[in-house]
């Protein structure tokens, strides 16, 4: 028997396939303690752990350990060589976790004697709050939280500025209903591991903090800032980005086209005899271009100018596509505004939903 495993962080799709490709089974399970009990449970009906590999496109975590310690091989598939054998199971390209779990399955039943089959690791979890870096600070295993009630832990929450969306009841339910590791280290290492991470997170947080300090203080005293700052949804992180990417090809660009050009969001064309194509730019200045498509694809939520530019070329192109259109739209502004030396103001440079390009020589220094 063989195994497809579709993973996700929330729920995870199973397949069971036989020698001649036919499937035996298969279930979606939920990513808790009781999905990954009886999703093992389940897989022992087939056979030996030993004897079912289980395909999956990941090398570690919980779902990789938790089938290392119940006794499978595993046979990582790395998603780009996966998605290049997609061709085998149709043209259509049609994509579901279902269809995912069989065709792993499938892959593994054909290509197997090709793949390497080594085990995986298990990695700690994303520490993305305050509030979480502390609770793993008091609480850093199952064991030292077993004792924790839904008012207790409601309680601690508020004194930490929880914001109250989830009653300590929900709460509470999410950590009694997580997948169990299968880690055999006690829990005195794992204590000291997971606080030992936490002042890695906490340190690196701190420094975060204090390169975004010194960014706002470095963007506020630069004398292009003016320019754009009044740019909708630019922030002061992208404000400082489009600066440092965008500035140079300012100061040295002649013409508009060439800003254009230079910043990566104009197409190549390529023609010869009587074919013609025009195609992505990969020759530019990629900080530039990251710099400039990101707060283009943010300005759209806040200005109904960038949003009907980027919907007209949405109903055309793809998304990517379409925010380079808009971002083109917005270096024509910026290059208004550096051309006339004057602030960005909607009602100046979005006049009739065009922009003034006729001032070449720019006069901001």
């Amino acid at each position: 028997m063989l195994i497809g495993w579709d993973w996700a962080t929330d729920t995870h799709d199973v397949t069971v396939m036989d020698a001649t490709g036919e499937r035996i089974d298969r279930w979606e399970l939920a990513h808790t303690e009781e999905g990954f009990t009886k999703t093992l449970a389940r897989l022992r009906k087939h056979g030996d752990p030993a004897d079912l590999p289980v395909a999956i496109e990941t090398t570690r975590g919980l779902a990789v350990d938790r089938l290392l310690a119940g006794g499978h091989p595993i046979v990582p598939v790395h998603p780009n060589a996966f998605h290049a054998m997609r061709a085998r199971w149709g043209a259509s390209k049609a994509k579901t976790d279902a269809g995912d779990s069989m065709k792993l399955a499938d892959y593994l039943r054909t290509d197997g004697h090709l793949l390497h089959w080594p085990g995986g690791k298990a990695v700690f979890a994303n520490l993305d709050s305050d509030i979480a870096m502390a609770f793993l600070e008091k609480y850093p295993t199952p064991t030292s939280a077993a004792k924790l009630t839904a008012g207790r832990l409601e309680a601690w929450c508020k004194r930490r500025g929880y914001s109250g969306k989830k009653p300590g009841s929900v709460l509470i339910e999410r950590l009694r209903s997580a997948p169990k590791a299968a880690s055999r280290i006690s829990d005195a290492v794992v204590a000291q591991l997971v606080r030992i991470q936490v002042a890695l997170v906490q340190v690196i947080r701190a420094a975060i903090r204090a390169l975004d300090k010194a960014i706002a203080e470095a963007v506020e005293t630069h004398p292009y800032a003016p320019l754009f700052a009044t740019m909708p949804r630019i922030g002061t992180v992208s404000l400082g980005q489009v600066i440092g990417g965008i500035g140079p090809i300012l100061e040295r660009a002649q013409t508009c086209e060439q800003l254009i050009a230079e910043a990566g969001v104009v197409p190549v064309t390529r023609a010869w005899g009587k074919s013609r194509m025009v195609t992505f730019r990969f020759a530019t200045n990629r900080r530039a271009r990251v710099a400039l498509t990101v707060f283009a694809d943010n300005s759209r939520h806040g200005s109904d100018w960038a949003a009907k530019i980027y919907n007209d070329a949405r109903a055309r192109k793809r998304h990517p596509h379409a925010v380079r259109i808009l971002a083109r739209a917005w270096l024509r502004v910026m290059w208004a505004c550096w051309c006339n030396g004057t602030c960005y103001d909607p009602a100046t440079h979005q006049a009739n939903n065009k922009i003034n390009t006729t001032i070449e020589e720019p006069l901001a220094a």
